[in-house]
């Protein structure tokens, strides 16, 4: 598995489009690979949740700082 994680910010960007891009860069990573996704959307951490799921994909972490976002998603 590679240590290479890909850096996303898609803050700014609203919903629904900031999914899309995540999965549009998830989608070019190769399975096992990281994306790093930082977003300032209020619903992101449901949102993003609710997509990794269905994607079947894992949240490695997630954290929230003054009103910011980050996930860390590895592809599956």
């Amino acid at each position: 598995m590679s240590a290479q994680i890909r850096e996303l910010d898609v803050s700014g960007i609203p919903a629904p489009f900031y999914v899309l891009r995540a999965k549009q860069a998830l989608d070019q990573l190769a399975v096992g690979q990281v994306l790093a996704l930082s977003s300032d959307a209020p619903h992101a951490p449901r949102e993003i949740r609710s997509w990794i799921e269905h994607a079947g994909h894992q949240l490695v972490s997630s954290e929230a700082r003054e009103g910011r976002h980050r996930f860390l998603i590895r592809r599956l």
